[in-house]
């Protein structure tokens, strides 16, 4: 209820919402707040694509994946269906081809990142899912979430954790800060490192990230944009944390040229460059590589 509460804030009093949800609940093994700001992805997304309002619908559903219909990425098999309509402006075919891609959008500049959709098919993905997209010009947009319907028993909760007990001893790979002025890119870059195992702290100024420092007794790896907001621009926020913080490994991802940063920066192995926009995978390879420079 409290999500259908936020959802309905989200819309304008031209938007007419519908919620279709099943008398019995599915239950799905997936992080519930990623799902829930997947949804919200979705239904924002819909809000801006009718901006003379019209009609919204969040449709829950069992679907069956029958041999015939698997793919590789979506194996045969009984899932829950969130299927997000709009009678929106719809897109042409030149873009729904790109929908997903990272960093992509319509959208004028400064009122999106181009990650919502991204990250709406990651989280998909990491659940071992789908996300799927239909569109017709001047008919509106439908995009469904498949995800596997749970049949197991669900794990037991360590006492005043709320972490599962097979999870509660788990390790990581330590520390990392992510700093950008744009929030879908540091969620979008957190989550990526989370699934690899980084307990991940986020910052939108150089000053926040700053005084988070102390705080972050693991800390391995800062990845920074360059232009920050604040009057302290990236390549000094890097050159102040690896003074504070021996051994620590610094990652830029900027849209400015790699001149922007000091060559004396690069000194030692300690700092690698990754210019925007990046796929997830290069992120990960570009990690790889530096933290496990000498």
């Amino acid at each position: 209820m409290a999500m259908v509460c936020n959802l309905c804030r989200t819309l304008t009093p031209r938007i007419e919402f519908q919620l279709l949800a099943p008398a019995t609940a599915l239950l799905c093994l997936c992080d519930a707040h990623q799902l829930e700001n997947a949804v919200l992805n979705l239904c924002i997304n819909a809000r801006d694509a009718m901006p003379r309002g019209g009609r919204l619908r969040i449709e829950v559903s069992e679907v069956k994946i029958a041999a015939q219909q698997a793919t590789a990425v979506l194996p045969e098999g009984d899932y829950a269906q969130i299927r997000v309509t709009d009678t929106g402006l719809g897109m042409p075919g030149s873009v729904l081809q790109r929908a997903f891609d990272p960093f992509f959008t319509t959208k004028p500049r400064g009122a999106g990142t181009g990650l919502g959709l991204s990250m709406v098919q990651g989280f998909a993905r990491q659940s071992a899912g789908e996300a799927q997209i239909d569109s017709v010009v001047g008919q509106g947009t439908t995009v469904s979430l498949l995800l596997p319907v749970y049949q197991g028993v669900l794990p037991a909760v360590v006492p005043g954790t709320g972490v599962a007990a097979n999870d509660a001893g788990s390790s990581s790979q330590g520390a990392v800060l992510v700093v950008d002025d744009e929030a879908g890119i540091r969620d979008h870059v957190g989550e990526a490192l989370q699934d690899i195992g980084y307990l991940v702290t986020e910052a939108a100024t150089a000053t926040e990230a700053l005084r988070l420092l102390p705080e972050l007794a693991t800390l391995r790896l800062l990845i920074t944009d360059i232009g920050l907001p604040g009057g302290i621009g990236g390549d000094e926020l890097a050159s102040l944390a690896m003074q504070k913080c021996p051994g620590l490994k610094v990652l830029f991802i900027s849209g400015f040229s790699e001149n922007s940063v000091p060559t004396a920066a690069f000194e030692e192995g300690r700092v690698h460059w990754l210019p925007k926009p990046f796929a997830m995978s290069e992120l990960k390879t570009a990690i790889d590589q530096l933290v496990g420079e000498a």
